[in-house]
């Protein structure tokens, strides 16, 4: 799957998780808790394979078992870890 389809799958699937994502330049990447709603931080200054690598790094940790995920997303997900994307 290429580096752009992945983006877009990991970013469709963390908001059918329910977590916000927030683009910033300033912000570093992360996942947080605010006012007890998850909110995904991406900083904008990172390629698209450094996102890529970084959305399923904190994907990885969700429960995503009863959710239908294309096989080669959910690959990358369950991949012990997951930087060779």
């Amino acid at each position: 799957m290429k580096s752009t389809r992945m983006k877009k799958e990991l970013l469709a699937l963390a908001e059918r998780l329910g977590i916000e994502v927030r683009f910033s330049p300033i912000a570093p990447s992360g996942l947080c808790s605010i006012k007890g709603e998850q909110v995904l931080y991406i900083n904008t200054t990172l390629d698209s394979s450094a996102v890529v690598e970084f959305l399923i790094h904190e994907l990885r940790k969700m429960n995503i078992d009863d959710i239908y995920i294309l096989p080669g997303l959910r690959a990358a997900l369950e991949k012990d870890g997951g930087d060779d994307v």
